[in-house]
């Protein structure tokens, strides 16, 4: 039977799984860490963390490094043991289970192919290894080859390969032995900042074209925004925030998450009044009130901060009398042109700088260093943030 056809690959026919919700493929996750804890000697790599991951989900594990991302997926992939806590793939625990009779391949940052063998057979080696017939390897290998666009450098050592094909190699080496889940150790490092970009949209193309669970260890928030269904932040050995690219990035429940991805401006303050239309904060910093979204939890008198994005705060220039809601007046200190949009640092009067996003397109205006400028944004915008 054809690799790309194998319902063992996907767990259901390829039309189905590209179909069907995420949420409704299982009753149950397809992989549970519960309580799960790892130490090394006196030192906590993962500290009590419980996660689920669904079925047929491109998963990522972002985080700094130490923050315990690659502890926790070779524990799932078999290599470390749990110091406590169990983890569960399909309802089974899998405590006791070697690494090599777990369903899952894992694909290696250095790649680790072969530089002897010909693409197809480092593509082959496992199966080989598995006592495949001569048939089935072939039938698979050719297959492997399809996929990744590299049927025509079959007979190519490595060294004769770009580094993108390379990384493909990898990736259909790991596919071939139809894994329920892949595990990806930052697959995309060694590669160059177009060609990563290029292969992040070839990645999530194949694994939506399988079936096949996805889980990913980062550092590069960009590539996980792009890559995965949803994404766990960790830091410190645990779980800081679980959600979709969008949640995270539009609604972090904490200075850690909302500092980590992306540029932020993060306003601390105390709480002047909360209500169910909204949350306002006296801001020393900037010498003013400043107004956020409701957020259920705060409370007059408390500490905490607003967040909010610079792409959401407006610039214009200063022309007359400028009051509202957010209203801040300040001079422009800093620009850094990024391409289709500028990051402005406009430095208030108060010495605060906050930081806007400005689209270059030709009628957006010339706003130049030393410029007084007038910023405001949409209270909606804007998350209240206690920790």
């Amino acid at each position: 039977m054809s690799a790309l056809a194998s319902p063992a690959m996907t767990g259901a026919p390829l039309g189905d799984s590209a179909a069907e919700p995420i949420a409704k493929r299982a009753a149950e996750p397809l992989i549970r860490f519960d309580h799960v804890r790892k130490t090394f000697g006196g030192v906590v790599a993962v500290a009590d963390l419980s996660l689920d991951i669904e079925e047929g989900e491109f998963f990522a594990l972002l985080g700094p490094s130490g923050c315990g991302k690659t502890t926790l997926m070779r524990m799932l992939a078999g290599f470390e043991t749990p110091t406590s806590g169990d983890i569960r793939l399909a309802g089974k625990s899998l405590a006791g289970v070697p690494a090599h009779k777990r369903p899952t391949n894992m694909m290696f940052q250095s790649y680790a192919l072969f530089p002897h063998l010909s693409v197809w057979d480092n593509i082959a080696f496992g199966l080989r290894r598995e006592g495949l017939n001569a048939a089935a390897i072939r039938a698979r290998v050719d297959d492997m080859l399809s996929l990744v666009q590299l049927t025509a450098q079959a007979r190519r050592k490595p060294h004769q390969l770009s580094g993108g094909q390379r990384q493909r190699v990898a990736l259909a080496r790991s596919l071939a032995k139809e894994p329920r889940v892949l595990l990806l150790d930052e697959p995309l490092a060694a590669l160059d900042k177009k060609l990563r970009g290029e292969t992040q949209f070839e990645l999530t193309a194949i694994q939506r074209r399988l079936g096949i669970t996805f889980v990913i260890v980062t550092h590069d928030q960009d590539e996980a925004m792009v890559l995965a269904d949803r994404i766990a932040v960790m830091r410190e050995g645990g779980i800081e925030q679980v959600g979709t690219p969008a949640e995270i990035y539009e609604a972090p429940v904490s200075r850690a998450v909302a500092s980590f991805i992306g540029e932020i401006n993060l306003i601390e303050g105390t709480v002047a009044h909360a209500d169910a239309r909204e949350t306002a904060l006296d801001a020393p910093a900037l010498g003013t009130r400043v107004v956020a979204s409701p957020a259920g939890a705060a409370r007059a008198g408390e500490a905490g901060c607003l967040a909010i994005r610079p792409e959401k705060v407006a610039m214009r220039r200063v022309n007359g009398h400028s009051d509202g809601p957010n209203t801040l007046t300040g001079t422009v200190s800093d620009a850094a042109f990024m391409g289709e949009d500028t990051l402005y640092r406009v430095r208030l009067e108060t010495g605060h700088l906050i930081k806007t996003r400005r689209s270059n397109t030709r009628d957006g205006g010339t706003i130049r260093l030393g410029d007084r400028v007038v910023l405001n944004w949409d209270p909606a915008d804007a998350v209240f943030l206690e920790r």
